[in-house]
């Protein structure tokens, strides 16, 4: 046996190829005995290159007790064992300090030179090599990693640099980008609560957002990492970023990719001057990382219940405080307009407790009941998840016997859903501060809802943006007479013609108007019941259109007599109605030519030329009357239900969808039908704005509509499914005869916008 220079192993002397045996190489220095000044083996000639040698597998080391840290610096064999890589006799128990800690069974060769390039050990099988940046960003910070395991000095003994600061290693990394966080990835797979969306949706790059008119700044979903198998250990690069929460006061720029269109709506109206309940936006950089972690942020929680202690302080109110209560809204506000498709939780912070509270302050129980049981029907099927006739079952055996006052009824229902809450999953949280957390993760999702999903895909809006959460202050629009909730535009959004037009309810919630759960007042209701709010909305509607330079339409609230603006925005409008509107606004000298060409979109113009009857239909062929919400004309056959439209569609018939009204769920029924009919609403309810934003003609209010199987009455008259119907949206006509069409009008104003495109 030959002993190996040096004298810190004893190798085997190897075997000849003759059958002799040939004395043991001398081994190389490695790092301990350079830095001791042991010189090197013999020197390879200038010029001439290394021999490449085939690896030798090592036998697996057992463990054995590990020297003190000076011995261990001494005498440190090779990373590696460059013995092993060329060629030499296989030492008897381990190679290099790799084999010391157990983790190579074999020698690395070209992959343990890899995974020191990569800047982690090997595992005994296939390497995972990280991302080009964090190689980088470990290959750079790797000395000072040596350093603090006590090796003082380098391979060559050079001495190692000093800690460089944390700018200074970001400056060196990224010469003028972030810095990159490494984050432990999240385990493969967890459970979801009750209600809960798991994200499923990969990234997906935003830039199409300029068709929306917005900045096209990258700002893509992240995709879900519970999608992918990872190994354990491995890490995430995520860029060290702050979610965005500001109150609507803040001096920010009014960016609806960011804040989205609600968000920025409120903080222009704000600085505007308008009377707006006081609050704050979470950003779509919330909702984004939500969608991407499925849950809220630590950070997120930070900054949300910071800005409830700044309202609470504002407004001198507290949330849970039962002499002072304060209560929210927690809504949507995608950077597109989407009206419906996402959730809205009015009346949070109520509970047990503050229900008691609110009535006896208020003097009207009814009022408080009331408003609970709208938060726990809502909490119950938008956050937890419930289906609607889960919770429309519940409440059918809630019904008292007897007269009722109102509260009655209420306290009931409220009893039933705590109960139906409890029973399907969680309890009802008492604690507002956990409602609010709750209804911003239920927003957040409702992005990803499938009516949500239907409606991108038939407006071709890019998936990508993701939703703002606003979080306002409650205004109570059902205190009373001198209390409502309405819509108004600043034109007509079905003609386009000049003036205020809009709906109200009294003693109503906003929901109640858009949810068209009740047929609705003009607004020159609101004229003589009370004049100076009336004229309070004609004059913000002016200021806004001014803003705007275009059809705006706003919701408001009226409690007490005193005015409030919860929203505004550019208004969904008809064809027709897109084109008078473009050209009025040019002869008012408010736009350009050029621009107002440019403003109207393909389908807008086609729906321009949509066919209109020449004539009302004869009285013996009217089925029913109502307002007439979308202008053209549609005919085919009666339809009761969203799903079977969308499946008579398939087949290619056209089909008239009648509901008694409808609601957000519907959006895949709309999109098969030709035509809408509602029993309930008005031209301000959901199903009025959604028609004419899809070019749609529709009637609402008609009358009410009881639909049982394939058959239903409209008004009391029977109407079978299949029956065909005919819709005129301009008369506000449904009859069973379809009328002649009329021939196509030379619309004097659709020919000048015609020629302005063309000019530009």
């Amino acid at each position: 046996m030959g002993a190996a220079r040096g004298g810190a192993r004893l190798l085997r002397d190897r075997p000849a190829g003759d059958g002799g045996v040939l004395p043991a190489r001398p081994r190389q220095a490695g790092g301990g005995d350079r830095a001791a000044g042991v010189p090197h083996g013999p020197a390879v000639p200038a010029g001439q290159p290394r021999r490449r040698h085939r690896r030798v597998r090592a036998r697996r080391a057992l463990p054995t007790p590990a020297p003190h840290r000076a011995a261990r610096h001494a005498a440190r064999p090779a990373a590696g064992g460059r013995r092993a890589r060329r060629g030499g006799p296989r030492r008897d128990d381990r190679r290099g300090r790799a084999a010391q800690r157990g983790g190579h069974r074999g020698p690395p060769g070209a992959a343990g030179r890899r995974a020191r390039r990569c800047g982690h050990r090997a595992a005994a099988g296939r390497l995972r090599p990280l991302p080009a940046d964090q190689r980088r960003l470990q290959g750079r910070l790797r000395p000072l990693a040596r350093r603090r395991r006590g090796c003082p000095r380098g391979a060559a003994g050079r001495p190692l640099r000093a800690r460089r600061s944390r700018g200074a290693r970001a400056a060196a990394l990224g010469r003028g980008r972030r810095a990159v966080r490494r984050l432990r990835a999240a385990p493969a797979r967890r459970p979801v609560r009750r209600g809960g969306r798991r994200p499923r949706a990969g990234h997906q790059p935003a830039d199409r957002l300029a068709a929306h008119g917005l900045d096209g700044a990258a700002r893509g979903l992240h995709p879900d990492p519970r999608d992918r198998p990872r190994a354990r250990g491995v890490l995430l690069a995520v860029p060290a970023t702050s979610v965005t929460v500001v109150p609507f006061d803040a001096e920010v720029a009014a960016d609806k990719a960011l804040l989205g269109g609600k968000g920025a709506g409120l903080v222009a109206m704000v600085a505007l001057g308008l009377p707006v309940p006081p609050g704050f936006v979470v950003g779509t950089d919330a909702g984004r990382a939500y969608l991407a972690d499925g849950a809220l942020t630590d950070e997120l929680r930070a900054a949300v219940d910071a800005q409830l202690d700044a309202l609470e302080r504002r407004l001198d109110r507290r949330l849970g405080d039962p002499s002072a209560p304060l209560f929210v809204s927690v809504r949507s506000g995608a950077p597109v307009s989407m009206p419906g498709m996402m959730d809205t939780i009015l009346n949070v912070g109520l509970n047990d407790e503050l229900v008691e509270a609110l009535a006896q302050q208020t003097q009207d129980p009814a009022f408080a009941w009331t408003s609970y049981v709208r938060l726990l029907h809502t909490f119950a099927t938008t956050v937890r998840g419930l289906s609607e006739a889960t919770v429309e079952d519940a409440l059918f055996d809630a019904l008292p016997d007897g007269p009722d006052d109102g509260a009655r009824t209420a306290r009931g229902e409220a009893a039933v859903l705590r109960d139906l809450l409890a029973r399907e999953g969680d309890p009802f949280p008492a604690d507002p501060r956990e409602q609010v957390r709750e209804c911003l993760g239920a927003v957040f999702s409702s992005w990803r809802s499938p009516r949500a999903i239907a409606y991108r895909e038939h407006r071709g809006i890019d998936e990508a943006m993701g939703t703002a959460c606003v979080v306002q202050a409650m205004v109570f629009g059902n205190r009373g007479e001198d209390s409502g909730s309405g819509v108004a535009f600043s034109r007509d959004p079905a003609t386009g013609e000049p003036g205020v037009y809009g709906d109200v309810l009294f003693d109503a919630q906003g929901e109640d108007v858009v949810a068209g759960v009740a047929d609705p007042l003009p607004l020159t209701a609101l004229e003589d019941r009370l004049p100076d709010a009336a004229r309070a909305v004609a004059d913000a509607l002016a200021l806004l259109e001014r803003e705007e330079r275009d059809l705006v339409e706003c919701e408001f609230t009226i409690e007490q007599g005193r005015l409030w603006i919860l929203q505004y925005r550019r208004a969904q409008r008809s064809g027709r109605a897109a084109v008078r509107v473009a050209v009025d606004l040019v002869d008012e000298g408010v736009l350009e030519e050029r621009e107002a060409g440019e403003r109207l979109t393909d389908a807008q113009l086609a729906a321009a030329h949509a066919p209109r009857f020449a004539d009302a239909a004869s009285d013996g062929d009217v089925l029913a009357r109502g307002c007439a919400a979308s202008p053209g004309a549609g005919v085919g056959t009666a339809v009761f239900d969203a799903h079977r439209a969308a499946a008579l569609k398939e087949q290619g018939r056209d089909v008239v969808l009648v509901r008694p009204t409808t609601s957000p769920s519907d959006i895949h029924g709309f999109i098969a039908s030709v035509a809408i009919v509602t029993g309930r609403g008005g031209r301000t309810s959901h199903a009025a704005v959604v028609a004419r934003g899809m070019d749609r003609p529709a009637v609402c209010g008609v009358g009410e509509v009881r639909i049982s199987g394939a058959g239903a009455t409209v008004d009391g008259v029977a109407v079978q499914e299949g029956d065909l119907l005919a819709v005129d949206g301009d008369r506000g006509i449904v009859s069973r005869v379809a009328p002649a069409l009329a021939d196509p009008e030379q619309d004097e104003r659709l020919q000048r916008l015609l020629a302005w495109r063309a000019a530009s």
